[in-house]
């Protein structure tokens, strides 16, 4: 899916540029997209949330539907919002591999305030998007 949101997202030469550049990992996703990796994998991440959902176009995927049963019995349902916070305060902490995508359901929110805080420890990427779905 990152392969395909590169491809939607930056042109079908996006995949050759990426096999024919003398840059690897991280720094050939840079040269193609011409923006900070950590961007490209936030607004990926954030497709992969909203595609489908009418929020906003430049987060849907074109050419497949996250939200759709393929061939048969293989369905996609879209991201799996199992970690639901809906009481306040709450403090929590995870350990998470380099790269990795988290997603976090603030349920329950009426008269809320909302402080978030995120710390990181050693040369982990740490990034977020907040996301506002109703």
């Amino acid at each position: 899916l990152f392969v395909l949101y590169l491809v939607e997202q930056y042109g079908p030469d996006a995949i050759t540029k990426l096999t024919q550049s003398d840059k690897s990992g991280l720094e050939n996703i840079e040269l193609v997209t011409k923006v900070p990796f950590k961007k490209t994998f936030t607004d990926w991440a954030t497709a992969l949330l909203l595609s489908g959902s009418g929020k906003n176009p430049k987060f849907d995927f074109k050419s497949v539907n996250l939200h759709k049963t393929y061939a048969g019995n293989h369905k996609l349902d879209g991201i799996n919002l199992a970690n639901v916070i809906n009481q306040y305060p709450v403090q929590a902490s995870a350990d998470l591999p380099n790269w990795t995508v988290t997603y976090i359901k603030l349920d329950n929110l009426s008269d809320q305030n909302i402080n978030v805080s995120m710390k990181n420890s050693g040369n982990a990427a740490l990034t977020t998007n907040l996301v506002k779905l109703n």
